[in-house]
């Protein structure tokens, strides 16, 4: 028992030993971790020291190794004090003498670091630590045309809130829009009855236009859309006080960046269920109608809007199926019959998406063409509003085999459609639901609609599924 006694204490003073020669002190050279996670804050906590004479946080809150050369390094870190401590790592270890003799040292050496921090609020040295590449500087001109003046307050704070904090004029004179503009980078948003003014006053500006409707597309709006003079017109329910936010906002952050553009997740709230498929053959797609129809009913959708929904899945599957794949001339390949059973390649499969939040349900489907053009959108749309209406005009398009009432099917049944063209590289096309609207006062609703061209990009990113392999393309 003695010799036992004796041995664990002759162990224990060769471990102080070797400790004290070390370590940078008798004690420990670091505070416990606060708990939770480590934040942005700077200057509050140093990790990691001992090993690599590094500085787990500097006060720009980058892991940067503190260099001797520095004012920072000299002083310690956001102005603390130095201490000595161990290291024994190459010349950009601040311990290092490798530029007084020229040659590594063979054993460590102590050096100055900074030493632990203390958080003292009334003590902190120098201004807290700023990131300029978080805060971006405003730089866009925004103008809300509106006679309401406290829903044209709303609206701009939605606005500039989506564009970088930007200050927005909002006002119902066209003088005063006009003049707030500038000459570049303007966004002007405007009612629909008052899209033959924005139009003149956006393009005498050089800025784009953004439209909210409290109705059906007006023929001045269909044109606008058509010659890309508007991209997205957004629908104003009576119920609402302004536009829905979430939809204002992804308008608006498009508009000041092309390459913006949402997908289905981005729509839902953060939490929300996605599921996705690729149908490669007719079988292929009746199965993914049905599993689309069995998770609404599982999520307790109303039977009415799950038939709803389906019809919807259903139609923009087969635009994805039949009318999109193109033969090496660029003819289509199966648009002239839809009925006739197909079988495509990995290649050409497209990707269906459903997700919900509970609140919101999207329908996003995805082919690898590129071929759906702003034009037959809107004419389609036309279409579709002439059959309801009137039985004048050319109503039934037959070009490509259907009679051209899909696209407006799918938009009569959506609170808001969305499409995406990278063109001969990528269409995506999203159907959004509003799952505590009935399809009863879905007939008098207004219906969002989105048309985004994206630049042609000759990078390898997301934005540019052409140069990618189909595996990416379609994630």
């Amino acid at each position: 028992m003695k010799r036992t006694i004796v041995l664990a204490g002759t162990l224990g003073a060769l471990l102080a030993a070797s400790s004290a020669s070390l370590a940078c002190g008798h004690r420990r050279l670091l505070p416990a971790p606060p708990p939770g996670a480590a934040g942005p804050v700077a200057g509050l906590y140093i990790d990691n020291i001992p090993h690599s004479c590094r500085s787990g946080m500097d006060c720009s809150g980058d892991t940067e190794c503190v260099r001797p050369q520095t004012s920072l390094a000299r002083t310690g870190v956001c102005g603390i004090p130095p201490r000595r401590c161990r290291c024994a790592r190459g010349p950009t270890c601040p311990c290092s003498p490798l530029g007084q003799t020229g040659r590594r040292p063979s054993r460590a050496r102590s050096c100055s670091l900074p030493a632990p921090p203390v958080y003292d609020p009334s003590g902190f040295p120098g201004p807290w630590p700023v990131t300029p590449h978080i805060v971006s500087s405003p730089t866009h001109h925004l103008v809300v045309l509106e006679q309401n003046r406290a829903a044209g307050q709303r609206i701009g704070r939605i606005i500039s809130a989506a564009a970088n904090f930007s200050p927005v004029v909002v006002s119902d004179d066209l003088q005063e829009v006009t003049q707030a503009l500038g000459r570049q980078d303007g966004l002007l948003c405007c009612d629909a009855k008052d899209v033959r003014a924005g139009v003149e006053c956006a393009r005498r500006a050089g800025a784009t236009l953004l439209v909210w409707t409290r109705g059906p597309l007006t023929a001045e709006v269909e044109a606008a859309l058509e010659d890309k003079s508007v991209d997205s017109v957004v629908a104003w329910p009576d119920f609402l006080s302004v536009p829905r936010p979430w939809e204002l906002s992804m308008a608006v952050r498009r508009a000041l960046n092309p390459r913006a553009v949402p997908r289905a997740r981005d729509l839902l709230a953060w939490g929300a269920s996605v599921f996705k498929w690729r149908p490669r053959s007719t079988e292929d797609r009746d199965r993914v109608v049905a599993e689309v129809g069995d998770w609404m009913r599982t999520l307790g959708v109303a039977p009415r809007q799950m038939d709803r929904v389906t019809e919807v899945t259903y139609e923009l599957v087969m635009n994805a199926m039949y009318d999109a794949p193109v033969d090496a001339g660029g003819k289509p390949r199966y648009a002239f019959d839809r009925k006739r059973p197909i079988q495509l390649t990995e290649v050409e499969a497209p990707v269906v998406r459903l997700g919900s939040d509970g609140l919101l349900l999207v329908v996003e489907v995805t082919d690898p063409f590129g071929l759906l053009s702003r034009g037959h959108v809107v004419r389609g749309l036309l279409r579709g509003r002439r059959a309801g209406e009137t039985d004048q005009g050319p109503v039934v398009d037959a070009s490509h085999g259907g009679a051209g009432l899909g696209l407006f099917k799918v938009y009569s049944s959506s609170a808001a459609l969305l499409t995406e063209v990278h063109h001969r590289q990528l269409t995506r096309v999203l159907s959004v639901h509003d799952l505590d609207v009935s399809p009863r006062d879905l007939r008098s609703l207004p219906c969002s609609l989105h048309l985004f061209d994206v630049p042609p990009s000759h990078d390898r990113t997301p934005t540019s599924p052409g140069h990618l392999s189909p595996e990416e393309m379609l994630v």
